[in-house]
């Protein structure tokens, strides 16, 4: 949540931060004791607590690709809490990841610094696990149709660049060599309700996977956010050790989600145990 807070459009995630900070200071002057910046091995909690909590998130893998180490790059989370800051003579951006977080990023870099963003994304829709009230708000803000605001004069003056059922099959010179499949749809349909992946179409036709042009664009720096995998080590350690009563796992350390069921998940265990 820190992490995402960063983002000026997630100032939602900010106030709730602000109220739970308070909470936690309050909390702390009747005996809570919070530690932070340490990593914690099973050995340091065993047989110490009746019940432990995992939420530790998420790890990331940087893909294999071609000439990637030609070129800067970052993880979305790591620049994240960098600040979003950019190297020096940054003006053409590279969002690998068409989920939420890849198109949050790319709106806030082209908003707030006014550079040439692109967004490649293997899917065929933008952002299809977001429901559609956010998702259609999203992309209309990139497409420069509107604005947190709702002021025209607020929306964006370099709109994002998006290339959907594609994939980055390269680097080389300062460039980007993309695959994208020919016949890809508009990713710009904010008026338009995704079905789940999980329910078949049988009115929608499928994209032949060889049917892809190549693409080359200028980046200067690429910015992975493809999400990751679930970090449970720590929860299988404890619960091998048996080092509590009861361990439990929440949030991305179960299963990457979103900021709702890592609270709700949490929530729900602390009021039953």
């Amino acid at each position: 949540m820190f992490t995402a807070g960063k983002m000026t459009i997630k100032h939602d995630i900010r106030r709730y931060l602000d109220n739970l900070q308070y909470r936690i200071d309050l909390l702390k002057k009747e005996g809570l004791k919070v530690e932070f910046n340490r990593e914690i091995k099973t050995d340091d909690i065993k047989d110490r607590f009746d019940v432990v909590i995992c939420c530790n998130g998420l790890k990331t893998v940087l893909p294999s690709i071609e000439g990637l180490e030609t070129v800067r790059h970052i993880e979305a989370r790591e620049f994240l809490n960098k600040d979003m800051n950019l190297p020096e003579n940054i003006r053409n951006i590279l969002v690998i990841g068409g989920g939420m977080i890849g198109c949050e990023i790319a709106y806030s870099l082209a908003c707030e610094k006014d550079i040439n963003v692109t967004v490649v994304g293997k899917n065929k829709e933008l952002m299809p696990e977001t429901v559609l009230a956010n998702r259609a708000q999203m992309l209309w803000m990139m497409m420069g149709n509107g604005s947190p605001s709702g002021k025209k004069e607020h929306t964006l003056k370099r709109t994002v660049k998006v290339y959907n059922a594609s994939k980055v099959i390269g680097f080389s010179n300062g460039k980007a060599h993309i695959k994208a499949n020919r016949d890809r749809k508009d990713p710009y349909t904010p008026w338009k309700s995704l079905i789940p992946e999980n329910v078949k179409n049988p009115f929608e036709k499928e994209l032949d996977p060889d049917n892809t042009e190549d693409i080359l664009i200028d980046t200067d720096l690429v910015i992975f956010a493809i999400g990751g995998q679930a970090d449970d080590s720590l929860y299988y350690d404890l619960l091998k050790a048996k080092a509590a009563i009861e361990v439990y796992s929440v949030g991305d350390s179960t299963e990457p989600g979103r900021v709702w069921e890592a609270i709700n998940g949490a929530n729900e265990i602390a009021r039953n145990i």
